[in-house]
């Protein structure tokens, strides 16, 4: 059999047998340059330091750099993957031959048009009120009903406040001319991260167990619940409000995307005849909701901000399209202008707009079972025959997953499932069998 060279051709290695006096001289040259890794982890039963060294950077220093770049794969054409100084296409750079990457300087001077962050002086954690109270009565030995009410109010959270919008009147932002009046650069927005948001969180749960007793336990839950917040999630980092100039506008405040009015959840395990037990999971939820935009800047005040959120008449508030169906009184053209929606929102008052996450997606329903058979076999051995199934009654979950831009084709249409990437709840049925033997 012809002998195949599989060393990679970018790389070489020379070992020499040595003395034990060279030895110890090497070791004592490279120790000056080595630092310990505490990142490795020996193999159990060697207390040794484990050591890097890489001789191939300048002055033997310790390369820890790491160089990202960007590319669609040898060969193919890409106009932006030359290697960071060197010139060199990153289809034909190789490792160990041609020069390493070198990290290009920071800009030393602020461009027109920059965008400014700042942390605002008052900036505090966030920290959140709870109570709650419960009470729970016993039904005989076997089962109890619990009832829980929890209310929990979060404040100081994190909200970023463009302090620099567009004036939709002159078209200049208010703090461009003190720029201009000291020659320096002038920037576009400055987000300022403030601690001022605020979310409640209200829910009554009611619970039945029961352990197993005579073949037969329950567990099962239904809880009434609300989450609000402005303008996103509860706890969100980085939440902007539709209109920096006014964050606690009441457009803003609704329900948060992960709330569930009402939810029920059953599960128990039963024993039948035939040695056969069936363990059910039921879980049904109200519709998540999500947020309908206008998918343009209403108010005219630029980037930094939220979605504005859609614009209906005062006496149509369900004809969610009126801005895109509607003839201009300016241009005369199909599609109301945002100069048109802001003068029926804050002049004539002939139009409003819909609250935050006006919409709700469809409602969670999803059922698993497992089966279990148990054959004896002798005395010391046991064969149990497994089945489990998931989203037994093959029911696609979208939750909010739904297009809420008027603009868009897939407006009020499904867009996902519920858990895009989860592997927890099912898209479609599936089934697992299996078998377990024991002795």
């Amino acid at each position: 059999m012809a002998f195949v060279d599989h060393m990679q051709r970018n790389r070489f290695e020379f070992k020499y047998l040595i003395d034990e006096r060279c030895a110890r001289g090497v070791r004592d040259f490279a120790r000056r340059y080595m630092v310990h890794d505490r990142f490795a982890q020996p193999a159990l039963g060697y207390a040794y330091p484990i050591y890097s060294l890489y001789l191939d950077s300048p002055g033997l220093t310790i390369f820890n750099t790491t160089f990202a770049i960007t590319g669609n794969g040898p060969g193919q054409p890409c106009s932006a993957c030359t290697v960071p100084g060197t010139n060199i296409p990153l289809s034909q750079w190789q490792f160990g031959v041609d020069p390493m990457p070198t990290n290009p300087p920071p800009a030393s001077q602020l461009a027109n048009g920059a965008v400014g962050r700042l942390m605002d002086p008052k900036y505090r954690n966030p920290y959140s009120e709870q109570w709650n109270a419960g009470f729970t009565w016993a039904l005989g030995s076997v089962s109890a009903i619990e009832v829980d009410y929890i209310h929990e109010l979060a404040i100081h959270e994190s909200k970023t406040i463009n302090i620099n919008p567009v004036d939709v009147t002159t078209g200049t932002r208010p703090l461009s001319a003190a720029f201009s009046a000291k020659g320096l650069p002038v920037p576009s927005r400055i987000d300022n991260e403030e601690a001022i948001g605020r979310s409640r969180y209200d829910g009554l749960n009611v619970a039945f167990r029961r352990r197993l007793s005579h073949h037969l336990s329950i567990n099962s839950s239904y809880v009434l619940s609300r989450g609000l917040a402005y303008k996103g999630n509860a706890a969100a980092f980085r939440n902007r409000p539709s209109d920096p100039r006014d964050p606690f506008n009441p457009i803003d405040f609704g329900p948060v995307p992960t709330d569930e009015r009402h939810r029920f959840v059953f599960s128990g395990v039963f024993e039948v005849p035939g040695g056969v037990q069936l363990a059910p999971i039921f879980q049904a939820a109200s519709a998540r909701p999500y947020d309908g935009i206008e998918g343009s800047d209403v108010l005219g005040i630029g980037s930094g901000r939220g979605n504005y959120n859609i614009v209906v008449p005062t006496n149509a508030p369900s004809n969610y399209t009126w801005s895109l169906t509607t003839v201009s009184p300016t241009t005369g053209q199909t599609g109301l202008t945002n100069a048109d929606l802001r003068d029926c929102l804050f002049n004539t008052h002939t139009c409003r707009a819909v609250g935050f996450d006006k919409f709700r997606g469809s409602p969670f329903v999803n059922m698993d079972l497992r089966t279990a058979k148990n054959i004896k076999l002798g005395e010391k051995m046991n064969l149990q025959l497994l089945a489990q199934f998931f989203d037994l009654f093959n029911r696609a979950n979208f939750g909010n997953n739904f297009g809420g831009n008027i603009r868009s084709s897939q407006f009020l249409q499904h867009t996902g499932f519920i858990t895009p990437s989860g592997v927890i709840v099912p898209k479609s049925f599936r089934a697992e069998f299996g078998a377990e033997f024991r002795f």
